[in-house]
């Protein structure tokens, strides 16, 4: 990844960094879009590169074409060796044997224009499709200066302690990252909302819809039910409707849980269509997790799913408290 991060844009080459944490439909939606026309991935992951390839085929019919594959070999003691060998039969060239294939005297030029793309990256598509996001290469060079800058301001500031040097970094550091200073106000609970009605002349629940081209408005999920996975988005509402489909589930709640790696993870409240023993319930627990695996990204899938109809119809004030 990091050789990828400068040997790519010095070919003239746009770099796409791919989120492995995704589904192979999302992969294959991302791939469709952004025109991919080599693929680097590391030997553990290439399964779930070839899935996205093959929905990508099936969709594009007889327009497909397959980008370049290089396989990134993995010697750590987690990676199995046979998906190395695995990809090397499926016509993927290893990334060593890649790199000898190429010019030791290459000689890279800068872009003719500073605004040509470097990189591009995607949303995860929390409440849609996943959005593209081009930068270029002037962009990339002010956010490199500028995180340098900011670095330096921070050790020194917290090397400097309170000498006349770290007043003064203060300011910049306020500067920077905080432009502007709005009025504060008191920590009582009664006050936020309140605020919040005289500003905007009414009550403003936190729905988040998407307004299609028909006019129609689709609410996605309440902001206040998002969960935060690994800085990852996930809409509650997105796992649930995934969750529909399992044909035992009537009913899905979909909260947050907390989670020592991402901070937060899916945690999944179902009703059953019909009952069942109380000694299945883990079986059909393990069931649900498998069928999340293979109907949406790795991160929507729910950790832990309870299967007791406890609390009546789907209620996440409940089911969280």
């Amino acid at each position: 990844m990091y050789e990828a991060h400068f040997g790519v844009p010095m070919s003239g080459a746009v770099i796409n960094a791919v989120n492995i944490r995704l589904n192979a439909p999302t992969i294959g939606f991302l791939l469709e879009h952004s025109s991919s026309a080599v693929i680097i991935v590391v030997q553990g992951y290439f399964k779930l590169a070839e899935e996205a390839l093959k929905i990508l085929k099936h969709k594009t019919q007889s327009n497909f074409k397959s980008p370049h594959l290089i396989v990134v070999k993995d010697e750590s003691i987690e990676c199995d060796p046979n998906n190395l060998q695995y990809a090397l039969r499926k016509g993927a060239v290893e990334y060593e044997k890649f790199l000898e294939s190429g010019d030791p005297g290459f000689v890279w030029k800068p872009p003719q224009d500073e605004w040509q793309s470097i990189a591009l990256g995607y949303t995860s598509g929390t409440t849609s499709s996943p959005k593209g996001v081009v930068l270029h290469h002037r962009g990339a060079y002010l956010t490199s200066t500028s995180n340098v800058v900011v670095w330096v301001c921070l050790k020194v500031l917290f090397t400097c302690g309170l000498c006349l040097c770290s007043i003064a970094t203060v300011g910049v550091l306020l500067g920077l990252l905080q432009p502007s200073v709005g009025p504060t106000f008191a920590s009582d609970r009664t006050q936020k909302p309140t605020l919040r009605l005289l500003r905007t002349g009414g009550s403003t629940p936190g729905d988040l819809a998407m307004k299609h081209l028909d006019g129609y408005i689709e609410i996605k999920d309440r902001s206040k039910d998002i969960i935060i996975s690994g800085g990852e988005n996930i809409s509650s509402v997105e796992v649930e409707n995934a969750l529909y489909q399992h044909p035992l589930i009537a009913e899905a709640s979909v909260v947050a849980r907390p989670d020592e790696r991402w901070g937060e993870s899916p945690c999944a409240f179902v009703t059953l269509k019909t009952p069942v023993d109380q000694s299945d319930e883990s079986k059909i627990a393990v069931d649900i997790m498998k069928f999340g695996r293979a109907n949406m990204p790795g991160y929507w899938v729910p950790k832990s799913v309870v299967t007791e109809n406890r609390y009546g119809k789907g209620s996440k004030t409940l089911v969280k408290g």
